[in-house]
């Protein structure tokens, strides 16, 4: 890994280390604290990574000069050590309000046949034909803001309290192309031009094709520019296209929404990592049930040491006739 030097006469690899040794002493303050210092000097997450990685664990420093450091850059010594405002994750902004259930379930019914009977002899799962789901309520939000961001795990409840919105407000992205040039599709040229290059789709031969030719995640770019007004709601956002792509995508269109004043746009994704690029005013987390106010605040990229790798549950060798 080639390496950096930084404002403070350190090393991006003795950084990492100081961050290595800090979780080794379990001190995680010291090492937030070196791990944001990198972020805010232009070293990405992936640059983090690598570099904690690559530290062995006969060369780690000593704590003492670990914590030398870490005081001479909280006391402001080095030029640059912080920016005015510090990067921070979405979920350690102020929580506006903790979501809660609904007292009425959603119901569903359905006849059972031999394949829910297979269902319930393999798995030990007892099924009448009734399922009973309770819901999330759709937390009170400001009246005014320019983005909204829901996210959660797969089956969460995302999509249901999508439907709990003003309807006479809020519509799905509901404009759909002709069979003309996608280009062709706009108010004007220039409206065209700016909204596709903003949604990332900036190859003139796309525009130049109709919607129906365009791959997936060309579509999914080119349907984002069509419908990117105020009250608009958008479910399984970035879900469709690589996270480099979408993190790109992200920052153009929210530097578009916030330029020409729409509000109240609410996108909808399992994905978190684009969050810090769309920079939205409020997240409504479902995993955390909470509701954050990011107004105002300076948002990055999740730390490294945030970022968990999932790892399987062993649910046992058996379940009925089925092997695992």
């Amino acid at each position: 890994m080639k390496d950096i030097l930084l404002k403070c006469n350190k090393s991006l690899s003795y950084i990492c280390s100081c961050i290595c040794m800090s979780s080794a002493k379990n001190d995680s303050e010291k090492r937030d604290f070196f791990a944001k210092y990198l972020l805010n000097n232009n070293i990405d997450k992936n640059q983090i990574r690598d570099g904690m990685a690559s530290v062995s664990k006969n060369n780690l420093p000593k704590w003492s000069e670990v914590v030398d450091l870490y005081n001479e850059l909280q006391n402001n010594t080095i030029e640059d050590a912080h920016s005015e405002k510090e990067f921070v994750d979405y979920n350690e902004c102020p929580v506006l309000c903790t979501l809660k259930r609904k007292e009425e379930p959603l119901i569903t019914k359905v006849k059972t046949d031999e394949f829910t009977t297979m269902v319930e002899n393999n798995f030990d799962y007892k099924f009448t034909g009734e399922s009973k789901v309770y819901p999330y309520e759709l937390p009170k939000l400001p009246n005014d803001f320019n983005i909204c961001c829901i996210v959660g795990a797969s089956g969460s409840g995302k999509s249901t309290m999508l439907r709990e919105f003003d309807s006479n407000l809020y519509s799905f992205e509901d404009k759909k192309y002709d069979d003309n040039a996608i280009v062709s599709n706009f108010e004007t040229p220039e409206i065209a031009s700016e909204r596709l290059s903003a949604s990332g789709l900036n190859s003139m031969p796309v525009w130049c094709r109709p919607r129906r030719v365009l791959s997936v995640g060309e579509g999914f770019r080119a349907d984002l520019a069509l419908n990117m007004d105020s009250y608009k709601i958008f479910d399984e956002f970035t879900s469709t296209i690589d996270r480099n792509v979408a993190k790109s995508t992200c920052n153009g269109i929210q530097r578009y929404i916030r330029k020409n004043n729409i509000h109240n746009i609410v996108f909808c994704s399992c994905h978190k990592d684009y969050i810090p690029f769309l920079k939205p005013d409020i997240v409504i987390d479902l995993d955390e049930e909470k509701v954050f106010d990011c107004r105002g605040k300076r948002l990055g990229e999740t730390l490294p040491y945030k970022s968990t790798n999932q790892m399987p549950k062993t649910c046992g060798v058996f379940l009925g006739s089925i092997i695992i």
